[in-house]
């Protein structure tokens, strides 16, 4: 693999952690209950697994996007954001298929937007980009994993993160809206 694809899957990567940090913290200064209504509205999952998935959706994003930045385990890192996305999207595409329109809330209240066929062919996208970043397969610079630091010294920065966002979710008193 050429130098430049090696260099765009980098850029790729670290652009789609960004997005993904970014989309957990707005979900986490949101605060569970408005967390709560926003998938609530989907009217996919049952209400008494709701709140759980509000206090868990915000840290995993977070998470997996701080691992894809720092580029730890990558491998595993970029099928877990695949799936992740994909999980998102499919959930929007069902919520669309059945006439709903609620707010993707995919970056909290910064950016509110409808469930629309974009959103959904824009989510689609991240996960063809990161079927490509994992197609190049290289060991890539501008990663922890690259310049030999232990995941096990790694691991703990994931974690502090997660630990973060649950916090800003517990604290945050959350308005209706």
């Amino acid at each position: 693999m050429s130098m430049e694809w090696v260099l765009v899957a980098v850029a790729a990567r670290m652009a789609i952690g960004a997005i993904l940090v970014a989309a957990g913290t707005a979900k986490a200064l949101m605060g569970s209950v408005s967390t709560s209504r926003l998938i609530s509205s989907y009217r996919l999952a049952p209400e008494p697994l709701v709140r759980g998935l509000a206090l868990a959706l915000p840290p995993v994003e977070m998470s997996v996007g701080v691992a894809l930045l720092m580029g730890v385990w990558l491998p595993v890192t970029i099928r877990v954001a695949i799936a992740l996305i994909a999980a998102l999207t499919l959930i929007a595409a069902i919520t669309a298929a059945r006439g709903l329109t609620p707010t993707c809330g995919c970056f909290g209240k910064a950016f509110e937007t409808a469930i629309s066929p974009q959103v959904i062919l824009r989510n689609v996208g991240f996960v063809l980009v990161l079927g490509f970043v994992l197609w190049v397969d290289a060991p890539m610079p501008a990663t922890i994993d690259s310049i030999g630091v232990s995941p096990l010294l790694t691991a703990p920065a994931v974690m502090v993160v997660a630990a973060a966002a649950a916090t800003l979710m517990f604290r945050r008193v959350s308005h209706g809206s």
